[in-house]
């Protein structure tokens, strides 16, 4: 290729360059002003996202309905007829949130399910047709979620922390409390639980603890709640 021809090749690659450029500058003029269109509801569902899955589903059926919420638990509420992102809210420290159009509703002890139907009656009575509530939880609270009391033949009783947004089965709490004494009755362990339906106000649950520890039987070994007392006993003979 001679000289002549080699510049006559450069500049045609030159002007399809230029062309294609010039193409591409039109194009994002073109297509920026559309960008003001894009829904903030988008960009603050995306936000909201990060923290919890409450941006990105419509069905009351799919939110928690295992951990009843506590003082101190960071939520976001959303209606979904309203189109607009989730509102952050707190329990309060008297157990209840904030939720728009209706006031103040009682969330202690309600899991996240039970209060989205709590909110959705109030709205329906007055505000919407069918209200959908979706609630998330965005974090627990830093506070303990409540004490159970351990006596009788162990080896530290006393009250034991419920850790917030955990459980704490009967074993762990024998073993926070150091553990059976010598003479424990491992056998007869029991847990008295509140239980405002029972005659005396309360139930009493005995679990074989041998059962539990020595024969890997978990199914036995009671979840504690707060305000459980357990209490175990010393074996009638000791050998």
């Amino acid at each position: 290729m001679g000289r002549a021809q080699k510049l006559r090749y450069r500049k045609r690659t030159n002007s399809c360059l230029r062309w294609a450029l010039e193409k591409i500058l039109l194009f994002g003029m073109a297509i920026l002003p559309f960008a003001s269109f894009v829904s903030p509801l988008s960009a603050q569902l995306a936000e909201a996202g990060k923290t919890s899955a409450v941006a990105f589903t419509n069905s009351m059926s799919v939110l928690d309905d295992k951990r009843p919420l506590q003082p101190g638990d960071r939520l976001s509420i959303r209606i979904v007829e309203d189109r607009e992102a989730p509102i952050p809210t707190v329990v309060t420290d008297s157990g209840e949130v904030e939720v728009p159009y209706v006031g103040r509703i009682r969330a202690q002890g309600r899991t996240c399910r039970q209060l989205a139907f709590a909110i959705k009656e109030a709205l329906d009575k007055d505000y919407y047709y069918n209200a959908t509530v979706i609630i998330g939880l965005d974090s627990y609270s830093t506070r303990p979620s409540g004490v159970v009391y351990i006596r009788g033949a162990v080896s530290a009783p006393g009250t034991i922390a419920i850790a917030s947004g955990e459980s704490l089965p009967l074993s762990k709490a024998i073993l926070s409390a150091g553990g059976f004494g010598p003479y424990a009755n491992k056998r007869k362990v029991q847990v008295l639980r509140k239980d405002p339906s029972a005659a005396s106000g309360s139930n009493i649950l005995t679990v074989d603890m041998v059962e539990v520890l020595e024969r890997g039987n978990r199914s036995l070994d009671v979840e504690l709640k707060a305000d459980d007392i357990v209490t175990v006993p010393e074996r009638a003979v000791r050998f």
